[in-house]
């Protein structure tokens, strides 16, 4: 098949997929050499890094891995507040969890 054929939204969103895979892989290497970095040096040490990578991109890891995170955090809540109350409703356990951290 031609390339001439594949239409320029094919070709932006592969190339913003496969820039969300460098910046994954970029992230990775910069918290196993500084485990406590942040997450605005992470940004700082990606642009510096893949400086042909798209905003979106960047945005786009940024906002899962705060998504990962707050599940993180809503199982480690869950976790405590079943061991509590075993027989806890899922519903009320996750109401609870909502509660303790509105920022989720």
């Amino acid at each position: 098949k031609s390339n001439a054929a594949i239409s320029k939204g094919a070709f932006d969103f592969a190339k913003q997929g496969l820039d969300v895979k460098l910046i994954h892989e970029v992230a990775a290497q910069i918290l196993l050499m500084n485990p406590k970095a942040d997450r605005s040096e992470i940004r700082r040490q990606i642009v510096e890094s893949c400086p042909d990578v798209s905003e979106a991109a960047i945005l786009f890891y940024e906002g899962g891995k705060k998504q990962r995170d707050d599940v993180q955090t809503i199982y480690i809540e869950a976790a405590r507040i079943f061991a509590l109350n075993p027989k806890a409703e899922l519903r009320v356990v996750l109401d609870e969890v909502k509660k303790s951290n509105a920022a989720i």
